[in-house]
């Protein structure tokens, strides 16, 4: 342990994560919940948040979404 802390690693902390999985979910149901209630198709949505289909689609199978493009993704969506 000591040899980790001298190469200036920091152990990691227990109990949360950096970027909560819980976050993902619930900006991934507001995707869907506006893809729904707007009538957009994938394709439409994705052109909306300048995105190519096939990755919109894997967020939407997988309920992960990167932090950055979650960021991008609410502002452009106003969510």
């Amino acid at each position: 342990m000591r040899l980790k802390m001298s190469l200036g690693y920091a152990p990691a902390k227990k109990g949360k994560a950096p970027y909560s999985a819980m976050f993902n979910k619930e900006l991934i149901d507001k995707i869907r919940r506006l893809k729904v209630d707007r009538g957009y198709t994938l394709y439409e949505l994705s052109k909306r948040v300048d995105i190519q289909p096939s990755t919109l689609e894997r967020w939407l199978k997988t309920n992960r979404i990167n932090k950055v493009y979650a960021e991008m993704v609410m502002r452009k969506l106003g969510i």
